[in-house]
């Protein structure tokens, strides 16, 4: 078995936000998701947030992003964006 720190925290982190201590810390506030990936656990976010931005550093990473975001705005905060982000 493997220990819990590590696996993935994605899951854990997705948990936390869909909870009502986690959407009630969200309400209102800013979120920059820094490698968001395919953006799972800041496309939740988005949903109780008030602004929302999803970075990554690879633009084939950040055009998907940017689809996944489209087919889930309507369940987003209005001030959402993907950017493509070269922090190296």
């Amino acid at each position: 078995v493997v220990p819990l720190v590590h696996r993935p925290a994605s899951p854990l982190l997705c948990y936390f936000l869909l909870s009502d201590i986690g959407r009630r810390l969200l309400e209102g506030t800013s979120v920059l998701e820094l490698g968001a990936g395919v953006g799972i656990p800041g496309l939740i976010a988005g949903r109780q947030c008030s602004k929302l931005v999803l970075t990554d550093h690879n633009a084939q990473v950040v055009k998907r992003l940017t689809a996944n975001l489209d087919l889930n705005r309507d369940t987003l905060c209005h001030s959402a964006t993907v950017e493509l982000l070269d922090w190296q």
